[in-house]
């Protein structure tokens, strides 16, 4: 398998801890794995900016010949096994999981999403995220944060925004899979850090059994081992 890791950047938003987890990732069985770090043009806001190089890493990927594109978002630091096993997934769009970093700080996995901002969010129902967690479960979408697309989905789909000012390219992305029909997969075993100023947001299991509020820790990086 043939796989084009890519990082959508401002160059200001490059983190070295992000970018090492990145490096960092490991595949065993041979497949070729090439990484492309995308910080050039730099032009227009952090969101037109995104969708632009979402675009540039489609067609790397397109006219590279490779079978599948991993989109890294700049301030998600993911597992060392991370591609391994998002590409084990049997599914046309698979994503790993991490904490949004807006208030109430809900899991990334959309087990529903339809059109005029309806969404429901797996971590808005305790027993099923409890039920859920290290499992791969069908979903609705959600974005580009940590997410494997196969080759036959980008040849179908462009990354696209209609609506800039509310800064939704992962709503259509979802939207567009859903109306080809590709599947979708959230891989709960893929858990990532989300990295928010000086701290790092974490889904975290402990808390999920517990039942505190909310379903995520929030630690400094000192406590974090790199990669996790």
């Amino acid at each position: 398998m043939k796989v084009l890791v890519a990082v959508p950047a401002k160059r200001d938003m490059l983190y070295e801890r992000a970018r090492d987890a990145v490096l960092d990732m490991r595949w065993e069985d041979g497949s070729q794995i090439d990484t492309v770090f995308l910080v050039d043009g730099d032009d227009g806001s952090r969101w037109e900016n995104l969708l632009r190089k979402l675009n540039q890493a489609r067609a790397l990927a397109l006219e590279g010949g490779y079978d599948a594109l991993l989109t890294v978002e700049s301030d998600i630091i993911p597992p060392k096994d991370a591609l391994q096993k998002l590409a084990a997934v049997d599914a046309d769009v698979v994503y790993g999981l991490f904490v949004l970093r807006f208030p109430p700080y809900h899991w990334n996995v959309s087990t529903r999403m339809r059109p005029r901002g309806e969404v429901h969010f797996l971590s808005q129902d305790r027993e099923a995220a409890r039920e859920a967690w290290g499992k791969v479960i069908a979903c609705e979408g959600h974005g580009q944060g940590i997410c494997l697309i196969r080759r036959h989905v980008l040849e179908a789909i462009e990354f696209r925004n209609p609506k800039p000012e509310l800064r939704a390219q992962d709503w259509y992305w979802s939207f567009d899979c859903q109306r080809l029909g590709f599947s979708q997969m959230h891989h709960l075993g893929v858990v990532c850090g989300h990295m928010d100023g000086e701290t790092l947001l974490l889904p975290d299991l402990p808390i999920v059994l517990t039942g505190d509020e909310p379903f995520h820790n929030r630690l400094p990086f000192g406590r974090m081992a790199r990669g996790t």
